[in-house]
């Protein structure tokens, strides 16, 4: 089972467009086998969901949808479980909780912590601790809780083993999907009265 975010078929970001390009990959591997499990979209913000981020749901991650994606799970005998990033921590701790013997596989896209300590500094406000606190908890659970950490780079596996004592199982570098074809003009530019 792939575990993500809503999956959009034209990405934009980069994250999105590295979801898009593991959901293509375990497609390609698995064919039909492969079971995805889109989480709804995140709700606006408020202080029960503020209080739910601390408890590891984010990016729509709740209580109903984690609840869901387990059933999902033990009804179609799921064995392997790959998580599309670290910040769904909070589901690979639920999971391993109740089905030790499942595999949990974990993409770490970056190190959250790192990224949202960036912006904490850059941008000192409550509801930036919040995310980077919220953040820092689901990330440490998704280390702790995954079989297979999958990092992008040494330097992220080095992060990952001084904030949370854990090193990734595999690097895999970032790989993008190509949208368009890139031309560059290589004719060299003259300046004429023209131009001027």
């Amino acid at each position: 089972m792939l575990l993500t975010k809503q999956l959009d078929p034209t990405p934009c970001g980069g994250r999105a467009m590295l979801s898009k390009l593991n959901h293509q990959a375990l497609k390609a591997i698995l064919g039909d086998n492969l079971i995805v499990f889109e989480l709804p979209s995140p709700q606006p913000s408020n202080i029960f969901k503020t209080i739910g981020a601390l408890r590891g749901h984010i990016d729509g991650l709740t209580s109903q949808s984690i609840a869901a994606a387990i059933d999902r799970i033990h009804n179609e005998n799921v064995l392997h479980v790959f998580v599309d990033g670290s910040n769904l921590g909070g589901f690979a701790a639920k999971l391993k909780r109740k089905h030790k013997h499942i595999e949990v596989i974990t993409f770490f896209h970056n190190i959250e912590a790192r990224f949202f300590w960036g912006s904490l500094l850059s941008t000192r406000t409550l509801r930036q601790l919040v995310v980077f606190i919220a953040n820092f908890l689901a990330e440490h659970k998704a280390a702790r809780f995954s079989d297979k950490r999958l990092c992008l780079s040494e330097r992220d596996s080095r992060l990952l083993k001084k904030l949370y004592g854990k090193v990734a199982t595999d690097i895999i570098p970032i790989a993008l999907e190509t949208l368009q074809e890139c031309i560059f003009d290589t004719t060299p530019k003259s300046t004429t009265e023209e131009d001027s």
